[in-house]
């Protein structure tokens, strides 16, 4: 969670930023760093990750207030679909506008076709 407030702290201090418009979104550790984000109740517009459906400590995604998209691939190994499921449940019970795309026969990293 470190690395992401520290990310956070850089881009708010860019003067050509607007504090009021920025979003997390990011691939694997990047989309996870996002979700975190959004459940320490950082102000952002949207978070938006792909291969990172993953649950936080219970509780946590009420203070996410900004839309969650996720993508995952239905193969996805390191994303089954129990973690899924875990991360649908906690979303619903936080109240959260949340979306869940799976791309079915895609795996892991399924924006790349060879991994």
């Amino acid at each position: 969670r470190g690395i992401g407030h520290a990310a956070l702290d850089v881009l708010r201090a860019e003067p050509r930023a607007d504090p009021d418009r920025i979003a997390a979104v990011g691939y694997g550790t990047g989309g996870a760093v996002g979700l975190e984000l959004g459940r320490d109740g950082v102000d952002l517009r949207a978070i938006g990750t792909a291969n990172a459906t993953t649950a936080g400590r219970p509780g946590e995604a009420a203070n996410i207030r900004c839309p969650v998209w996720a993508g995952v691939g239905s193969e996805d190994p390191i994303m089954p679909p129990e973690q899924r499921k875990a991360f649908v449940d906690e979303m619903q019970a936080a109240g959260v506008d949340w979306r869940l795309t799976v791309y079915g026969g895609a795996l892991h990293a399924f924006h790349h076709p060879t991994v």
